[in-house]
């Protein structure tokens, strides 16, 4: 039944009826019921919010789901504009065996985070209903952890890969619960955009952690706490605050902590170029602030001073943009 309200909801139908389903429209709470149709709009992508018509069947001692009414964040002469922001991100992801599940989860959960900002509208006011939706991270850019989260499952689904969502009533919040084979892991792409402090920071803080990892800063009791296994809880990539890289077949990072560049080869990671710059911003002074992109061409990395351009062909790094004035960026430094 989730697959088939899911795939309604793909073909924006107004009023989805589930009149075939029988038993399985039963649940034991208006909570519930509430919670499967919050569930398949998140799953579509394209949904805000959407009503529902259910009943309480005292011979089954259950309530009857019937009808869902969805609301849409957008037209359907828009899908296709839904389609573009999904391509945008996968592209070079979806299809690739050569890359790992691992390596699919953290390059999507990156390049969403680049490609969308956190709606930060005025809290005493209600969000824009899109942000709520993956069409608001995926289409306008602007989403909340709702967005996100629903952004997130959603592409996960399309390169193979199992997410679940993961809602805190206490915390106002919901991320994701990710399996990578078959072991469930906390993902909170939300918490770990860091375009508040500079475009182009990544936190991997969140990724593929488990429940006690993701409690030292989720401090809630009312979430799902099955994700056990402590494998990644300190793992290599959460010593980078600088974006992933699929480039040329390969993917590239950088150790803000041992201020290098590496190329991530399974399960190795092999460094390519020392980078070692430290400067001063917020709380931390004398830290690496590297980020990392490329041109199509090359690999683009930042330093307090300039952007450097890193052949992989060759191993040779050069200069491609420096200010004239150093007092024309902030603290003296680039950022982002």
């Amino acid at each position: 039944m989730k697959e088939y309200v899911i795939s309604e909801m793909g073909k924006m139908t107004k009023n989805i009826t589930l009149e075939d389903y029988k038993d399985e429209c039963l649940f034991k709470t208006p909570a519930d019921v509430h919670e499967f149709v919050r569930e398949c709009g998140y799953r579509s992508g394209i949904v805000n919010n959407a009503s529902s018509t259910y009943h309480y069947q005292e011979s089954k001692e259950a309530y009857l789901l019937t009808v869902i009414r969805p609301t849409y964040a957008c037209m359907e002469r828009d899908l296709p504009k839904f389609k573009e922001g999904v391509d945008r991100i996968l592209k070079g992801i979806a299809g690739n065996d050569e890359l790992t599940d691992i390596q699919k989860a953290l390059l999507i959960h990156d390049r969403l985070i680049i490609q969308c900002k956190y709606d930060d509208a005025d809290i005493n006011e209600k969000m824009a209903t899109d942000a709520h939706s993956g069409w608001g991270a995926l289409v306008d850019h602007d989403a909340v952890c709702s967005g996100y989260a629903s952004a997130y499952c959603y592409l996960l689904e399309q390169v193979g890969i199992k997410s679940e969502f993961c809602p805190s009533v206490e915390l106002d919040h919901v991320w994701n619960i990710v399996y990578i084979d078959d072991v469930p892991y906390h993902v909170d792409v939300t918490w770990d955009d860091m375009s508040t402090y500079s475009k182009g920071y990544v936190s991997h803080e969140n990724f593929l952690v488990s429940s006690d990892k993701l409690y030292e800063t989720h401090i809630a009791n009312d979430y799902p706490t099955y994700p056990k296994e402590k494998k990644f809880d300190n793992y290599f990539w959460q010593d980078s605050k600088a974006e992933f890289q699929l480039f040329n077949g390969s993917v590239y990072y950088i150790d803000n902590d041992k201020e290098t560049l590496n190329e991530w080869q399974g399960e190795d990671s092999v460094t390519l170029l020392k980078i070692k710059d430290t400067w001063g911003r917020y709380d931390k002074k004398g830290f690496n602030y590297s980020t990392l992109t490329n041109d199509g061409e090359r690999l683009l990395y930042s330093l307090s001073d300039a952007i450097y351009a890193y052949d992989t062909d060759s191993g040779v790094s050069e200069v491609v943009y420096q200010p004239v004035e150093l007092d024309q960026v902030e603290n003296g430094s680039i950022y982002g």
